[in-house]
This record gives C-alpha cells, structure tokens and sequence, in this order.
C-alpha cells in the first residue's frame, strides 16, 4: 500500500513537474511573442512617420514649386517693372494693376490649394467643378466630370481625400502640357 502511495506521489510530482514545465515554456513563448509583436508594432509606427514626414515633405515640394511657378514668376515680373523710368512706369500703369490682380489669384489658388475651403461652402461635386473651372481653358476642353450618388453623405474626410485625388491629377495633367511654362515666358 505504501508504495502505491509512493508511486501514486511520484506520479503526482512527475505531472505536476510536466504541466510546470508546460506552463514556464508557454509563458516564455507569450513573452517571447509580445516582444516579436512590440518590436513589430515599433517597426510599423517607424515606418507610418517615415511615410508619413515623406508625405509632407512631398507636399512642402508641391507647394514651393506651385508658389515659385506661378506667384514666384509674376512677382520677378512686377519688381524687373520698377526699374523702368518714371514715364515708362506710368504708361505701364494698366499693366502693372493686371499682373497684380494675376498674382493675387495665384496666391488665392495656392492658399486654397493648401486648404480647400470651397468644401465648406460646396458639396464635394460642385467643388470639383469649380475647381476644374478654374483649371486653364485649354485643359477644361478635355475634362468631363460626371458624378453619381449623393455627396453629401460623405464625411469631411472622405471629401477632403477625393478633392485631394482630382487636385493633384489636375496638377499633373497641367504640367504635362506645359500650361506653367507657356504662362511664365
């Protein structure tokens, strides 16, 4: 009977002594898992600022480049203007007062570029087209903006994206036909 008991002890160490085992090896595979999940979760916050402060630089670029291309170019414009001679100033006068009104639209486009305000006044599809609208008339020719559903449901940050989207394929399209080049010769 004794060694039953014995053997049934010995038996109870050597599962208690398994399941021992069992439960440091699992919570070291957890351990082990979280720290894999922690540097991985580490990785991917690197990577989303990473693309995330690309992201701005590129559209820092965007920005500098609209700013130099077009209100850049009409104010060189406007200050070579001041060195003329006081008579041939005044008969540029008309000139001068039209260059102004160009650049202040520039600047009214950029800065509503950087923040599309029309949103706020519009739904999502008249601001598209008023923005194409704006667009040189030789690039709204070829632009047909057809819509479907209801615009209104979207929320503020969708809007914002899909202007977004039409903005910079307007942009680019503008640049592939030289529209900044032919405007600033």
């Amino acid at each position: 009977m004794i060694a039953i008991v014995a053997l049934l002890l010995f038996g109870i160490l050597i599962t208690a002594f398994y399941f021992r085992q069992r439960i440091q090896t699992n919570i070291q595979k957890q351990q082990r898992l979280k720290a894999e999940i922690e540097q991985v979760t580490l990785e991917n916050k690197y990577a989303l600022l990473n693309a995330w402060t690309e992201g701005q630089e590129k559209e820092r670029e965007r920005i500098a480049l609209d700013i130099h291309d077009s209100l850049g170019g009409l104010l060189a414009h406007l200050k070579s203007l001041t060195e003329l001679s006081h008579a041939q100033f005044a008969d540029l006068k008309e000139g001068i007062k039209s260059l102004l009104g160009t650049a202040l639209d520039e600047l009214r486009m950029v800065l509503n570029d950087l923040q599309p305000l029309v949103l706020n006044e519009l739904s999502l599809f008249p601001a598209i087209e008023n923005l194409i609208q704006r667009q040189p008339s030789e690039l709204q020719a070829i632009i047909h903006f057809e819509h479907f559903g209801d615009d209104t449901l979207l929320d503020t940050k969708k809007k914002k994206v899909m202007y977004r989207i039409i903005q910079e394929l307007l942009t680019n399209a503008q640049r592939q036909s030289g529209h900044f080049n032919k405007n600033l010769g």
